[in-house]
């Protein structure tokens, strides 16, 4: 028998000995964010409350302040620059961005910017010395972006605030062509005439190129794909290290998915995206304040197009997040922080190959802790699974299946398998198990090199009796099956 078996009598003393060891030699992290989770979000006239701070901070990877956030344009954005202050303060990891719309003036901002020094003369004007109304919004006029001092201008001032708060760089909402934005409107189109049309549509591409110039080493990030447009709007997103696409699997603020062509051109888009270097932030914004949808509907698309997501997946090119829009105290009832599809939480572990597979309507694709399928089509289909597998469907453990078994994937629906946990849970590793599973020193290795970590219950095989930390309760369970 092991020595450390033999000396169980003894080994609370061993325990204390190897705590305060670890202790002092592995450091103790704070709860750090899947790495796919990210959130555009704002309060609408108050600051973020401690808890949602906390929340924030230690649920997603990636923040971008609503444009209102805090009635921003009525205190200079300071409101803004409090937040990623603190935001930083609770993880250091987390990745905080300003909003700044590079294509017009959202209503109520007017006055903040001509405070800080905007002029009447760079507002888009059309042939007629008319302001120009971006959409149909009458309080939001489009800004002229052929104009080179407007925008030095606008990098003077999103220069100033990189410097009031830890931001990882800008966000920049609506980076698309004029004649893209006003597509359901020629006449509109006509009135501004072709040749500012084409020198506006430069100086969009010029305003994110020279910030991406200007403000080296941080990251640029654009709100633009197009999935109408054959290049997906790509020239104008060319610059930006971060692109979004804010109808990603539903239609912005629908409740239904798109058709099915329009969800395997989503999967390509994605992907052809972040082969190029750019990480992808994929946004589906289910329903809105009038209507959104059933308890169930919101769960089936939710975990549907978290596995469409996951299909493209690029680890560390891509984030996801599920939603119903923008806001934490608007009139959904809902709040954005907290509305997170569970899926998300599911222990996959990372992509096995380079895509997904595909026969017919039915997708899958394997991960080194489990396999997704995803069924397209109208009609039920079954797959053989190719390994113990356990269902997590809404991120609650359920039916087990061996290696072999057939399984039923419902019409447009999917199924996340996660490889079944060894009989012992004490069995970190498969290394060194000369039959079946055992506790053996490979297994106290890994335990040493995730001690201190701590995240969601059981989040990963350190974490033995599931409490979200790995620490010395998991050591007693360690020691106590050690050469089982």
């Amino acid at each position: 028998m092991n020595q450390i078996t033999q000396a169980k009598p003894h080994y609370l003393v061993l325990i204390l000995v190897i705590f305060l060891v670890f202790s002092q030699a592995l450091p103790v992290f704070a709860a750090t964010p899947p790495p796919i989770k990210f959130i555009w979000v704002g309060a609408i006239d108050r600051q973020f409350t401690e808890a949602e701070f906390q929340k924030i901070a230690s649920t997603y990877g990636i923040m971008v302040f609503e444009a209102t956030h805090a009635n921003a344009a009525d205190n200079n954005f300071e409101s803004y620059h409090q937040a990623a202050r603190r935001l930083v303060a609770i993880n250091p990891d987390i990745k905080v961005f300003p909003y700044f719309n590079a294509s017009s003036i959202r209503a109520g901002f007017d006055t903040a910017y001509i405070n800080a020094g905007f002029r009447d003369e760079w507002y888009l004007r059309d042939l007629s010395g008319n302001k120009v109304i971006y959409h149909h919004k009458g309080l939001v006029h489009y800004v002229d972006l052929s104009n080179p001092q407007y925008r030095a201008w606008a990098l003077n001032m999103l220069s100033s605030w990189l410097n009031k708060a830890p931001y990882s760089g800008i966000a920049f909402d609506s980076v698309n062509s004029l004649d893209e934005l006003e597509s359901s409107n020629p006449r509109k189109l006509n009135a501004i005439g072709q040749t500012k049309i084409d020198a506006w549509n430069d100086g969009l591409k010029s305003l994110i190129r020279d910030a991406k110039s200007r403000f080296a080493g941080k990251t640029i990030i654009a709100n633009g794909i197009a999935n109408r447009l054959p290049d997906k709007n790509a020239s104008n997103l060319v610059s930006a290290d971060m692109i979004l696409n804010e109808s990603f699997c539903v239609g912005l603020h629908e409740i239904v998915l798109k058709p099915k062509e329009e969800l395997i051109a989503g999967i390509a888009t994605g992907r052809s995206f972040a082969t190029t270097g750019k990480i992808v932030l994929q946004k589906t914004n289910f329903g809105e304040a009038i209507n959104l949808g059933t308890p169930a509907q919101r769960s089936h698309a939710g975990r549907f197009c978290y596995g469409l997501f996951l299909l493209s997946y690029i680890p560390d090119k891509a984030y996801y997040k599920f939603g119903i829009g923008y806001g934490v105290n608007d009139d959904k009832n809902v709040s954005e922080i907290e509305y997170v599809a569970p899926e998300l939480d599911i222990p996959l572990g990372t992509p096995t190959g380079p895509i997904y597979q595909r026969t017919g309507d039915l997708w899958s694709r394997k991960f080194t802790n489990g396999i997704v399928y995803l069924n397209m089509g109208t009609t039920n289909l079954t797959v053989n699974l190719p390994f113990n597998v356990t269902l997590i469907n809404g991120n609650i453990p359920s039916t087990t299946y061996t290696a072999g078994q057939t399984v039923t994937i419902p019409k447009q629906d999917v199924k996340f398998f996660v490889k079944q946990l060894p009989t012992l849970p004490a069995d970190l590793t498969d290394q060194g198990d000369t039959s079946g599973d055992q506790v053996n020193q490979y297994d106290a290795n890994q335990l040493k090199a995730d001690f201190g970590k701590t995240g969601v219950a059981g989040w990963i095989k350190a974490d033995i009796n599931d409490d979200g930390q790995v620490n010395i309760f998991d050591y007693n369970e360690l020691v106590e099956n050690f050469g089982t």
